[in-house]
């Protein structure tokens, strides 16, 4: 039989220089990139994500179901909102949309979330995904994450009382329809918008906490 050679030094040192493993679904990928083609997730964790304390992970463990809501394209929203996904209780229940970015990498990191699916890509059809998990989330009493994109500040007329529309970002309408909801949440985000600020505590620096009250309405 032909003798198996091990790898030569140089070999290796050029697959760790080209190639690494996905974080999140563990396949080999190139790393120039920065991120990963098959489960979104970025690598290396980009500096301007926070990692969660301890405190982030006090306040999942007060939930059993908690959900994502997250930008689409920013690399350091979906590491931020990964970062959590690692601190989750096993027996958590999770829900996430059918977006790319942060629900992309979400559902790759968790197998058996309940995925929430929009019946077309029209604005309204994705509206209704949105509304659906958020409302889901908080009949069970769970907390939704949300990551904006990195430096997008709240849109005005974006707010808790008003209809569903994100100004060009559903991350924040989920936010403002789960506050209305009386859903905990989660945010990371460096400008926060007074509406959410006016209750809570940052357990970890970028990140801001509102608990969950007695539902106040429908946004709708």
């Amino acid at each position: 039989m032909p003798r198996l050679l091990a790898p030569r030094p140089r070999l290796r040192r050029a697959f760790r220089a080209l190639c690494c493993f996905c974080p999140c679904c563990s396949a080999v990928v190139p790393r120039w990139p920065g991120f990963c083609p098959s489960c979104l997730a970025p690598f290396p964790v980009p500096a301007s994500a926070p990692v969660p304390a301890g405190g982030v992970g006090a306040v999942l463990a007060g939930f059993a179901s908690v959900g994502f809501s997250g930008s689409r394209s920013c690399a350091a929203a979906v590491a931020a909102g990964l970062s959590v996904v690692a601190l989750l209780p096993s027996s958590c229940s999770v829900s996430v949309g059918c977006a790319a970015g942060l629900d992309g990498a979400v559902r790759a990191a968790v197998p058996g979330a309940v995925v929430f699916r929009a019946a077309s890509r029209r604005p309204g059809a994705l509206a209704s995904r949105s509304s659906a998990l958020v409302r889901s989330v908080a009949a069970a009493g769970g907390l939704l994450v949300v990551c904006p994109a990195a430096g997008q500040a709240c849109p005005a007329g974006v707010r808790p009382g008003a209809a569903f529309s994100g100004g060009g970002s559903g991350s924040w309408a989920s936010a403002a329809l789960a506050v209305q909801s009386g859903c905990a949440v989660l945010v990371w985000s460096a400008s926060l918008p007074a509406w959410l600020v006016s209750a809570g505590f940052a357990p970890a620096p970028g990140w801001w906490f509102r608990p969950g009250v007695s539902s106040q309405g429908s946004l709708f």
